[in-house]
């Protein structure tokens, strides 16, 4: 490992551990930190996976981060959270959010939960965008994520 990297290594793990005995120490409770790291290559691999449903739907990711609550997109939003959700479980939901232009990880849990709950019920208009695309969930991913 480049003495560099780690170096900035050994500082956060120094970082982190103060942090878990602080949190102890004031509230009683032992917590577990640990570095989340979202780098150029998972994010470029994810946006690659997700091609092949922004294909079939015929719709830009632009679209789907920034069209808002047009009556489409959220369900899209949801397919590929999920996708990412099953394929990509070390990437955050925050970082799986951030992707579509969301910052709270527990809105894209709920999509996730939401995407399920469709599923289990077999709603009509979620299966119109999930049945086209269903098959992509079943290819392989990378396994370097």
């Amino acid at each position: 490992m480049n003495p560099i990297i780690k170096k900035h290594y050994l500082l956060i793990h120094e970082v982190i551990l103060k942090s878990q005995d602080e949190i102890l120490a004031k509230t009683g409770v032992t917590v577990q930190l640990f570095v989340r790291e979202f780098n150029a290559s998972e994010k470029d691999i994810l946006l690659k996976k997700w091609q092949p449903f922004l294909n079939t739907w015929q719709v830009s990711i632009e679209d789907i981060r920034d069209g808002g609550r047009e009556e489409s997109l959220p369900v899209m939003r949801k397919i590929l959270w999920m996708y990412a959700r099953i394929n990509f479980k070390k990437i955050s939901l925050i970082k799986i959010g951030e992707l579509l232009g969301v910052r709270d990880h527990t809105t894209v849990l709920k999509g996730v939960n939401s995407a399920y709950d469709f599923l289990h019920v077999q709603d009509e208009y979620f299966l119109r965008f999930y049945n086209p695309v269903k098959h992509l969930f079943n290819e392989p991913v990378d396994a370097t994520i």
